[in-house]
C-alpha cells in the first residue's frame, strides 16, 4: 500500500485498524514519528523501528500484551507519555538521544531489566511505576534528578 512512498514522515493510524498486511510500508525509509495510540491494545507482537525514527507519540505501544522486545533506534529524540505502558516488554534500552514522558513503561509487568543512557541527567516522572519485576536498572553517571515516584511499587 505504502510500498516505496519514499518521503514519508509520519503515519496516523485509525483506532479501527485490525491488521497491516505484509511490507506495508516497505521502503518508507524517511518515518520520523508514529503517531499516539498507534497501536494501543492491539496484538502487535514483534516490531523493527527504522534508523530514521525521532518520536514515538503517546501511548503509541501501550497495552500491547504480546509486545516482548522493541529495540529503539539510536536516532529516537522522544519517547511520549505512556509509549509502553501496560505492554509485556521485557527489557528496554533507551538511546541516549531520547528524552521520555513520564510513565513512559509505566505497569510494564514483565520488565526485568532497564538501561537509561539519555545524559541529560534525570528520569522522568512514573517512568517506571509498578514495574514489580524489574531486577536491574542501569542509570547514567550524568543522573542528577529522579522523577515523582519513577520507581513507586506495591507489592502483595
Amino acid at each position: 500500500m505504502f510500498f516505496r512512498f519514499l518521503y514519508l514522515k509520519k503515519i496516523k493510524l485509525p483506532a479501527s485498524l485490525k491488521n497491516i498486511s505484509s511490507k506495508a510500508f516497505k521502503g518508507c525509509i524517511l518515518i520520523e514519528e508514529i503517531d499516539e495510540i498507534a497501536f494501543k491494545n492491539s496484538g502487535i507482537t514483534k516490531i523493527t523501528l527504522p534508523d530514521s525514527l525521532e518520536a514515538i507519540g503517546p501511548e503509541a505501544f501501550s497495552e500491547c500484551k504480546n509486545l516482548k522486545s522493541v529495540p529503539l533506534p539510536s536516532t529516537l529524540k522522544k519517547i511520549g507519555s505512556s509509549a509502553f505502558a501496560a505492554s509485556a516488554l521485557k527489557e528496554i534500552l533507551i538511546p541516549e538521544s531520547a528524552e521520555t514522558g513520564s510513565s513512559a513503561f509505566y505497569k510494564c509487568g514483565e520488565l526485568t531489566k532497564a538501561t537509561v543512557k539519555n545524559p541529560e541527567g534525570m528520569v522522568s516522572s512514573y517512568i517506571f511505576s509498578y514495574c514489580e519485576n524489574i531486577e536491574e536498572v542501569n542509570l547514567p553517571q550524568s543522573l542528577t534528578s529522579i522523577g515523582k515516584s519513577s520507581f513507586h511499587a506495591e507489592k502483595n
